[in-house]
């Protein structure tokens, strides 16, 4: 058995701004300088966007926007004589206009000879910040398939979108899908609000904690239908620990004060346990990332989750480790 996995990648459109003679820095309290441009300027903080770290927002205490005197480009002639055209003026600079930054990422693993196996991993991203407001989408889908029968077939998908409140306070919805057909799960769907406080915003760093609650619909594979509301609390960590290395991960757990048990027979079959379960689930997931090139990327991923409402101990916990390239657009 063989497996094909092609990968469309869309073309890298730049808009290229015009630049007036004295070209805009962010200079750091520590003396650092960082090429980009202003996005904006509010409650005392500044919005940059760098061409490596990309957006950040420092406070005005930490951090000035500058003219950096460029030297005149070699072969440009200076006006002479009366008859010289005057320097035409400089074109206003086009107003900054936020844009989605997105990423497909593509893992593959096979095998033949004493066993014969196939694993997918392909996963999308793009988040857009624009004032205010943070939109985060997500979708991944996993197969595996060893010596003719499927381990794995899950799709997820997830919209997160986060509103500040003040420098610290967001306000926050998450909305999320899972189909996960061999752990019984045709169809899971859950809505997330929540409050959450920034610990750490920097340059380079960033930290998140929170809470709040989630309704949850699920179907499960020919037993029934059932809907669950959750206490949850979420954390999430990232940091560029070079402009080409990032490291990041984020924590998600939730508990219901009821629930209803699932088991997987052998032959694949999905009981219901009416009795009641405790019912809480944790998922963490991390990531180590590598620029190979401006638009390529290599990331090494951990992923844990534990769902208590299965019965079998097999069955309540899945983790994998998967490495992906990545292209970015």
């Amino acid at each position: 058995m063989s497996v094909l996995v092609r990968l469309a990648c869309a073309s890298l459109l730049l808009a290229v701004s015009a630049l007036s003679a004295r070209a805009e820095v962010l200079q750091l309290a520590n003396g650092d300088r960082l090429q980009g441009r202003l996005v904006a300027k509010e409650k005392g903080t500044i919005r940059w966007e760098s061409p490596i770290l990309g957006l950040i927002t420092v406070g005005e205490a930490q951090a000035s926007v500058v003219a950096d005197s460029a030297p005149p480009r070699a072969g440009a002639a200076a006006p002479s004589g009366a008859g010289a055209a005057a320097p035409a003026a400089a074109p206003a600079a086009a107003s900054h206009v936020p844009r989605w930054k997105s990423k497909i990422e593509s893992g593959l693993a096979l095998q033949s000879g004493r066993s014969d196996r196939a694993d997918v991993n392909l996963r999308v991203e793009t988040a857009l910040e624009r004032k205010r407001n943070a939109y985060r989408a997500q979708a991944r889908y996993l197969y595996s398939k060893a010596d003719g029968s499927v381990t794995t077939d899950r799709t997820e998908a997830a919209f997160r979108w986060r509103r500040e409140l003040d420098a610290r306070w967001f306000g926050q919805t998450n909305t999320s899908y899972l189909s996960a057909k061999i752990k019984g799960i045709d169809h899971n769907a859950e809505q997330n609000l929540g409050l959450g406080y920034r610990l750490i915003k920097t340059a380079r760093t960033s930290a998140s904690l929170g809470a709040g609650f989630t309704s949850q619909y699920r179907e499960i594979h020919n037993a029934g239908t059932g809907h669950s509301l959750f206490g949850e609390v979420f954390q999430d960590f990232a940091i560029k620990l070079s402009p080409r290395l990032d490291l990041g991960q984020d924590l998600k757990a939730q508990y219901s004060p009821s629930g209803r048990g699932i088991r997987l027979l052998p032959n694949g079959t999905v009981q219901i346990i009416d009795t009641d379960v405790t019912n809480y689930k944790l998922t963490f997931n991390s990531f180590l990332r590598g620029k190979i090139t401006e638009t390529l990327s290599l990331a090494l991923r951990y992923e844990y989750e534990f769902d208590n409402t299965y019965v079998s101990d097999s069955s309540k916990s899945d983790q994998r480790i998967t490495t992906t390239l990545g292209y970015s657009f």
